[in-house]
């Protein structure tokens, strides 16, 4: 999720997310935007750091994030999302990829919890027609790259 801590200078972040699909479910957290009252959804990944590319951010993201590995990765499209979070401006170029995960613990839930540092966040498996039911789905334009 993008938000800006405290002394990290402004700019573009790069970030890597993963759209995880099971039987025609994708696994994605919901959050709160406390400024704007609504709630949003989006896939499990996050920044990518200095000297990494897009997929090895992912893969690191994954293993953090769900303790699982991922295999068949294939990049879905780029995205640029300029944004507002929480009061603060945001700008992020996404790199979106499909892929399956390696630990089978992953499909056996109807609920996860991915853990984001110190916060750990509740994630659920939807039916691609109902990503967007209730909650905006973030960035704008990844759900139209799902396959």
């Amino acid at each position: 999720m993008a938000q800006q801590i405290p002394g990290e200078p402004r700019g573009i972040r790069a970030v890597a997310l993963c759209a995880l699909e099971r039987n025609g479910e994708y696994l994605v957290f919901e959050a709160w935007d406390s400024v704007k009252q609504r709630a949003f959804r989006r896939f499990a990944g996050g920044g990518i750091e200095p000297g990494e590319t897009a997929e090895q951010a992912v893969r690191r993201e994954l293993f953090e994030e769900l303790d699982t590995g991922i295999e068949d990765v294939r990049l879905l499209g780029v995205l640029e999302n300029i944004f507002e979070h929480e009061g603060k401006p945001g700008h992020e170029i996404v790199f979106l990829f499909a892929a399956n995960a390696t630990n089978a613990e992953v499909y056996a839930s109807d609920e996860l919890v991915f853990v984001e540092g110190p916060e750990l966040v509740p994630a659920r498996w939807i039916a691609k027609a109902y990503l967007n039911d209730g909650a905006e789905f973030v960035p704008p334009g990844a759900l139209e790259l799902l396959l």
